[in-house]
Protein backbone atom coordinates (compact mmCIF):
# COMPACT_ATOMS: atom_id res chain seq x y z
CA UNK A 1 0.00 0.00 0.00
CA UNK A 2 1.27 3.44 -0.91
CA UNK A 3 1.74 5.90 1.95
CA UNK A 4 -0.37 9.06 1.81
CA UNK A 5 0.56 12.13 3.84
CA UNK A 6 -1.98 14.78 4.76
CA UNK A 7 -1.40 18.13 6.30
CA UNK A 8 -2.47 21.68 6.87
CA UNK A 9 -0.42 24.78 6.26
CA UNK A 10 -1.44 25.99 9.69
CA UNK A 11 -2.41 23.92 12.69
CA UNK A 12 -6.22 23.49 12.64
CA UNK A 13 -8.19 24.10 15.80
CA UNK A 14 -10.41 21.10 15.10
CA UNK A 15 -11.22 18.70 12.28
CA UNK A 16 -14.83 17.64 11.79
CA UNK A 17 -16.11 14.75 9.69
CA UNK A 18 -19.79 14.88 8.77
CA UNK A 19 -21.92 12.01 10.08
CA UNK A 20 -23.49 11.67 6.62
CA UNK A 21 -20.20 10.20 5.35
CA UNK A 22 -20.83 7.07 7.42
CA UNK A 23 -23.11 5.70 4.69
CA UNK A 24 -20.16 5.24 2.32
CA UNK A 25 -17.71 2.32 2.56
CA UNK A 26 -14.99 4.43 0.94
CA UNK A 27 -14.57 8.19 0.52
CA UNK A 28 -12.41 10.20 -1.88
CA UNK A 29 -10.94 13.30 -0.21
CA UNK A 30 -9.19 15.80 -2.46
CA UNK A 31 -9.04 19.06 -0.52
CA UNK A 32 -10.68 20.84 -3.44
CA UNK A 33 -8.00 19.84 -5.95
CA UNK A 34 -8.87 17.42 -8.76
CA UNK A 35 -5.25 16.22 -8.94
CA UNK A 36 -5.06 15.30 -5.24
CA UNK A 37 -7.92 12.78 -4.96
CA UNK A 38 -7.37 9.43 -3.23
CA UNK A 39 -9.60 6.71 -1.83
CA UNK A 40 -9.68 5.71 1.83
CA UNK A 41 -12.11 4.00 4.15
CA UNK A 42 -13.88 6.27 6.58
CA UNK A 43 -12.04 4.62 9.48
CA UNK A 44 -8.73 5.41 7.76
CA UNK A 45 -9.75 9.03 7.21
CA UNK A 46 -10.76 9.41 10.86
CA UNK A 47 -7.44 7.93 11.99
CA UNK A 48 -5.33 9.99 9.59
CA UNK A 49 -7.02 13.29 10.42
CA UNK A 50 -7.89 12.74 14.07
CA UNK A 51 -11.29 14.15 13.11
CA UNK A 52 -14.47 14.04 15.17
CA UNK A 53 -17.78 12.90 13.67
CA UNK A 54 -20.53 15.51 14.01
CA UNK A 55 -23.75 16.42 12.22
CA UNK A 56 -22.69 19.46 10.22
CA UNK A 57 -24.77 18.90 7.09
CA UNK A 58 -27.48 21.47 6.41
CA UNK A 59 -30.83 20.18 5.18
CA UNK A 60 -32.11 21.88 2.02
Amino acid sequence: MRRVELGHRTLPRAIYLDDSLKRYPQVYPAGGASNAIFGVTLDQLATITGGTFVDIRREA
